[in-house]
């Protein structure tokens, strides 16, 4: 009786040993997929074009590229520094999973990233939706 006690035990912890991994790998994914996604983000802030949103809008996303453009091109603080300077990808903030959306059928993602505008940081908050059709911009916030 304790053998199978045992062994039952065993094979739970192996169980979960293998569900962590599996969800550490997942996180190590996402996590990839932000940082290129805040490289691409950063490349329409320096060229606003519907091809460049149509590249990182998500295609269940509330914004249409044309929203997205019109949104970084009327945007004050944007307005106000040279976007002639060169545009890069500063810190980028911890992943949060806000929740899981059963009609969007997939994660919903919260990071605050900063994009440096030559030396001047700006701040964005993005939605970020990750489903089986894709890993895209589900929504953002210039601050």
């Amino acid at each position: 009786m304790k053998k199978i006690i045992k062994l039952a035990v065993l094979s739970l912890i192996a169980i979960l040993a293998l569900s962590s991994c599996s969800l550490i790998n997942e996180a190590k994914q996402e996590a990839q997929k932000v940082e290129q996604f805040t490289g691409d983000f950063a490349v329409l802030v320096e060229t606003p074009t519907i091809e460049n949103a149509e590249k990182i809008v998500h295609p269940s996303s509330k914004l249409t590229p044309e929203n997205v453009v019109e949104k970084i091109e009327s945007n004050e603080k944007l307005k106000s520094l040279d976007l002639s300077q060169e545009i890069s990808v500063g810190n980028i903030g911890d992943l949060n999973v806000s929740y899981h959306d059963k009609t969007l059928g997939g994660n919903v993602y919260s990071v605050t990233v900063q994009i440096l505008v030559g030396d001047t940081p700006i701040d964005v908050d993005l939605t970020l939706l990750s489903t089986d059709g894709g890993f895209g911009l589900y929504d953002f916030d210039i601050k």
